[in-house]
């Protein structure tokens, strides 16, 4: 039994002056001035149950555990308390297990991004932390495929990836932030992260994968946890990159989801 699963449950956290309280099995929702709607708790219902397809392996708490959305009216108020930048759609609290967003029209997709990296990368709290490109590739694969929305510049940058641009493995693994960057780098980066670990994900056995991230929490270095996990011919973060190129240049596996 891993440490999280006989974690103590995390309590309530206390409502905030101006929100309203509602709740269903697995989210507890603070929502501005107005309690959410059924539509809203509906939304994060149905996303939960697509997010587990893929993340159950990696948060068996939320079985019977929740975890706390808080939803702001505007970008405005969402910015005061959050202390984010303009360009932040979400944020989130890896172990307290809060999201924290505000209403707009790339809602369900955002909600899918911050749900993932608590569902995610709370597996790694017990241990060595995840790698940014492994964190932020989860989430954003999770967002495309089980959010159903794709951010607007992804495409474009996965066909800079197809077209043979992409940061070199040993430079993409050791990124640990892109504060700072310039918009097309760190969008660059965003795609590589989310094409890669879909490579993981989706070319190979699932499990395998599962292997991987527990390799890497035990404190492994990524090449000793891809062959761990992998086999031949991942004897070094080379031979990824080398089988991951040769992937995406068919054209194929980067396919986004039909736009809704």
């Amino acid at each position: 039994m891993r440490v999280e699963d006989r974690a103590p449950a995390l309590p309530d956290p206390p409502i905030p002056p101006g929100f309203v309280k509602t709740g269903t099995k697995h989210f507890n929702v603070y929502s501005e001035q107005y309690a959410a709607s059924e539509r809203f708790l509906d939304l994060l219902e149905t996303l939960h149950a697509n997010l587990m397809l893929d993340l159950a392996p990696f948060s068996p708490w939320a079985r019977a555990e929740k975890v706390s959305v808080f939803l702001f009216k505007s970008q405005e108020t969402y910015r005061k308390v959050t202390g984010r930048p303009a360009w932040s759609g979400g944020a989130s609290s890896v172990p307290k297990r809060k999201v924290y967003v505000y209403e707009s029209e790339e809602l369900p997709g955002i909600l899918a991004h911050e749900m993932t990296h608590i569902y995610f990368d709370g597996f790694f709290l017990e241990g060595t932390t995840d790698p940014l490109w492994l964190s932020e590739g989860m989430a954003t694969l999770v967002q495309v495929e089980r959010g159903l929305a794709a951010p607007n510049w992804l495409r474009e940058n996965l066909t800079r990836l197809e077209g043979g641009e992409s940061f070199p493995i040993e430079k993409f693994v050791g990124v640990s932030s892109t504060s700072g960057w310039p918009d097309d780098r760190v969008r660059l980066w965003y795609a590589q992260s989310y094409s890669m670990v879909r490579y993981l994900i989706r070319t190979q056995y699932r499990s395998s994968f599962y292997k991987f991230a527990s390799h890497l929490r035990a404190g492994r270095p990524a090449s000793e946890a891809l062959y761990r996990a992998y086999g031949a011919p991942y004897t070094r973060l080379r031979a990824l990159e080398i089988a991951w190129r040769r992937e995406i240049s068919r054209g194929s596996m980067d396919r986004l989801p039909a736009a809704r």
